[in-house]
């Protein structure tokens, strides 16, 4: 692993206490900042003494929604985590707050070996800042991976622990520094994948975790170079995964090969395009679930192994209608989506047809069948749940 050996340098650009509440009034589109109203007796004046970067994840997630609940900052010591847990700290900073309520998670897999070398940086940085870490060491290679890959795997294991962390210090948010470029290579994968309308809104903003704690990207309309740019302005360095080199992944190959051979061809605007049809089927996708929840309400039938479903409401029902039905369940069940290809959904509505077959088998051992008037589907108990892709 390389780390950037630079003098760590913390600026704060304004730290004065204000003397009047706290009033955020910031005009933006599409998550982008473009203006900041000049009120002298409220936040807004205190934004523009910060950094360009601080004032769009202001825009995004307003301080004020924020600021009087614990929130835990997942930081695997690379630049995005870290550029994300320093502007939170001097968003808080700036409003005159403590900061005392944030506080950082990192998880460590050992399935590097400058891992134990990240998290290292990452409990010293914390202490230099006077954050609050929460470290943990999972041995990757005692995963199961018989269901699923070890990505997902891992992925698992990290919410799982951002899940219970965030449950002992009361958090009500768990924020992650996914940015715009893995939004373009996620949409970009997907499409090579054959997902659907739904799959090209890419990494949500906001996610539930729980009924209790909610998901945050704040960096989503930010791009990887702002990041570094911000990294670079503050003296902060930060560690460098070298398995984002090897291209022998998918997701490698898409970042290094893929995109840029697009920009070459096209223009840089490909970059533009493709996060411009991330939002627009973040749109679709908000308007169908709006649509759906009211049809799961009155049609399906809840239990806690799975959920079913009227035959004769799906025989009379749109078949599209009944696929995002089906979508929507799963996710409420948090059953594995990942490997639930649009063949899979459409047997499950066919199976609804058939006189012939009353039962079928799906990725992450779910059980359809077809009894008594209705369709059913079960999981069978795991030990421990999914989590989404992202």
């Amino acid at each position: 692993m390389t780390i950037r050996h630079c003098q760590l340098k913390i600026n704060y650009f304004y730290s004065e206490t204000p003397k009047a509440p706290l009033n955020f009034v910031v005009s933006y589109q599409k998550r982008k900042v473009l203006q900041i109203s000049q009120n002298p007796s409220g936040f807004n004046h205190l934004l523009t003494k910060l950094h360009i970067f601080e004032q769009n994840i202001a825009a995004t997630w307003p301080w004020a929604k924020w600021k009087s609940y614990k929130v835990l900052v997942a930081v695997s010591g690379g630049a995005d985590s870290v550029a994300l847990a320093l502007a939170l700290r001097n968003i808080a900073i700036a409003a005159g707050d403590a900061a005392t309520n944030l506080h950082w998670v990192h998880v460590n897999h050992e399935a590097r070996d400058s891992a134990t070398t990240d998290q290292q940086f990452v409990e010293s940085l914390a202490e230099q800042l006077g954050v609050v870490c929460h470290s943990q060491r999972f041995d990757a290679k005692s995963l199961d991976c018989s269901q699923i890959g070890l990505e997902s795997a891992m992925r698992n294991q990290r919410y799982g622990l951002f899940e219970k962390i965030a449950h002992e210090v009361g958090a009500r948010f768990v924020v992650t520094g996914h940015h715009r470029d893995d939004q373009i290579e996620t949409v970009v994968q997907r499409i090579f994948r054959g997902t659907g309308l739904a799959g090209l809104r890419g990494i949500p903003q906001t996610r539930n975790l729980t009924e209790a704690v909610t998901v945050v990207r704040p960096l989503l309309a930010i791009s990887k170079q702002e990041i570094l740019q911000y990294l670079s302005d503050h003296d902060q360095r930060y560690c460098f995964d070298e398995t984002n080199e090897d291209v022998s992944f998918k997701r490698n190959q898409i970042r290094q090969t893929i995109l840029p051979f697009l920009r070459e061809q096209f223009d840089n605007d490909i970059d533009q395009a493709i996060f411009q049809l991330s939002e627009s089927a973040a749109d679709y996708e908000e308007f169908m679930i709006k649509m759906i929840e009211p049809l799961m309400e009155k049609y399906v039938q809840w239990d806690d192994n799975g959920f079913s479903i009227g035959l004769d409401w799906i025989a009379a029902t749109d078949r599209f209608i009944v696929r995002k039905l089906l979508v929507e369940c799963w996710k409420a069940k948090s059953w594995p989506m990942r490997d639930m290809s649009k063949s899979h959904w459409q047997k499950v509505v066919e199976l609804c047809d058939s006189d012939e077959i009353h039962k079928l088998e799906f990725p992450g051992k779910i059980t359809a069948e077809t009894r008594d008037g209705r369709l059913h589907l079960r999981r069978a108990h795991l030990g421990s749940k999914s989590q989404p892709d992202a």
